[in-house]
């Protein structure tokens, strides 16, 4: 054997309880663009959600948040069969194979 352990990810829709982690993790990864839990969740709302598409998921390992994905028109360029994909993965979590594992459940999701 390799020594190589399987990486085993749950993953979640997301929750509006979950805009504290969300920012936790994303203010650790873009500590010079640092938003607030109200910044964003204002800006979740003003996506016109009977025009675009925004899902967000949240993705979990032993029951603790790691990481969160989401799919979404690009309201300022939209096409309806273009999408863009945003991974967030929280620092001590990163080199693991999260990043890539969160990519394929979301591409599996567009499918």
């Amino acid at each position: 054997m390799s020594g190589q352990r399987t990486l085993s990810l749950e993953m979640r829709d997301f929750d509006h309880t979950d805009y504290p982690r969300l920012l936790e993790i994303y203010n650790a990864n873009y500590p010079d663009y640092a938003r607030s839990v109200e910044e964003w969740r204002a800006r979740d709302e003003s996506v016109d959600r009977s025009k675009y598409y925004l899902q967000r998921y949240a993705f979990l390992e032993s029951n603790s948040i790691v990481g969160f994905g989401d799919v979404s028109h690009v309201t300022d360029m939209f096409h309806p069969h273009k999408f863009w994909i945003n991974i967030l993965v929280d620092p001590p979590s990163q080199g693991r194979g999260i990043a890539s594992s969160i990519y394929e459940r979301l591409n599996e999701e567009l499918r």
